[in-house]
């Protein structure tokens, strides 16, 4: 197929369908990446749209490209990371993952794993200031936790560990 793409704002030359192809693998190769990623990443870097489309579709089709696989990868990485449920998903969609997707994979997570990593979290550093309590909460709500989950694991860190 002769696909010819219009010259790259980068290097100001003409490159060929199998040249984009090469680049998005190199791309792929170094980190999992979303559909929508790789759209943005190959027209930024001045691929026509045309030509963008064609490789992430060739990337899709042959699994170079899965969005699940990634939304899977993404959440634990940030899980480990520290990060909450609703960070988690409101990044996974800014990365053009489909809601139905992000819901399907933070629904796989245990609720009361989540209130667990977000007791680890108030563990790892001292909680001090005017209100520590609010401080915690700060703490959780801008990780991503849920109110109700930065809640439950603030009180459970002052039931259990403040006092002892």
């Amino acid at each position: 197929m002769g696909f010819m793409v219009s010259k790259t704002k980068r290097e100001g030359k003409e490159y060929t369908l199998e040249e984009a192809l090469a680049h998005a693998q190199r791309l792929l190769a170094s980190q999992e990446r979303s559909a929508s990623d790789m759209m943005e990443r190959l027209t930024r870097e001045g691929y026509p749209q045309n030509v963008s489309d064609e490789v992430v579709s060739r990337c899709l089709r042959c699994g170079l490209i899965d969005d699940s696989r990634f939304a899977e990868l993404f959440v634990h990485r940030k899980m480990a990371s520290g990060w909450g449920r609703e960070r988690i998903g409101r990044e996974l969609e800014r990365h053009g993952i489909e809601s139905y997707q992000v819901e399907c994979v933070l629904g796989s997570l245990e609720p009361t794993l989540e209130i667990e990593r977000a007791l680890s979290l108030l563990m790892k550093r001292t909680i001090s200031g005017k209100n520590p309590y609010q401080t915690a909460m700060r703490r959780l709500i801008s990780k991503g936790f849920s109110i109700e989950c930065a809640k439950s694991a603030v009180e459970m860190y002052y039931k259990t560990y403040r006092d002892h």
